[in-house]
């Protein structure tokens, strides 16, 4: 008598599936209290609190990128006055776009979370933000995080995209927020990813 045998097909996961992985350990090892079997780089500068993750990050903020001013170019011959139409009309027009405000890219870096502040890591230097600091956030897409918070100069409000936005989201929920819906039944995994990472967080 013949043996049928099927074999399940593997989808390979994808980077950012792999974090979210990664993320769902880290979350563990901080529920039982068992950090220090994290294998984390430490920080070019001192961290107080235990390292928890890093991963670089790309700062977006509501903000314009010109003032709308634009060389207005004039020209004698009527081949020259059609070129400079054309290019005044292409200066205007980008002119005015970077004069619209929008969400725009305006530093890079490195993101460091521990458990008692997220530090971004940038040309200008490095910044701790205790979860204090912070006071709301939400989960656009995958890797995509708003946040609100209180600063020297007052309130911002700025996105960051980076790997670790889920964790940064659990992690000040935790501290600040536990009832937050995202960092409530598993709202911030990816729906295919639900049943691994309840596996790994014990929920």
């Amino acid at each position: 008598m013949g043996v049928t045998m099927t074999r399940k097909r593997r989808t390979a996961l994808s980077e950012s599936d792999q974090w979210i992985l990664h993320i769902a350990g880290v979350i563990a090892a901080v529920r039982r209290n068992a950090t220090d079997e994290l294998s984390v780089t430490a920080a070019p500068f001192p961290t107080p609190g235990t390292m928890l993750s890093t991963a670089p990050y790309a700062l977006d903020e509501w903000t314009t990128a010109g003032n709308g001013r634009y060389t207005h170019v004039t020209a004698k011959t009527l081949t020259g006055i059609g070129v400079a139409a054309i290019g005044n009309s292409v200066r205007k027009q980008r002119a005015v776009a970077g004069a619209t405000p929008q969400w725009r890219e305006t530093i890079t870096g490195q993101a460091w979370v521990t458990d008692k502040a997220v530090w971004w890591q940038n040309r200008h230097g490095h910044f701790q933000w205790p979860w204090a600091s912070y006071t709301s956030m939400a989960l656009l897409a995958p890797g995509v995080l708003e946040i609100h918070g209180t600063s020297t100069k007052g309130p911002i409000t700025s996105r960051y995209r980076t790997r670790l936005a889920e964790l940064i989201l659990v992690i000040w929920a935790a501290h600040q927020h536990p009832q937050h819906p995202q960092a409530t039944n598993l709202g911030w995994a990816p729906l295919h990813l639900r049943e691994a990472v309840a596996a790994i967080t014990d929920v």
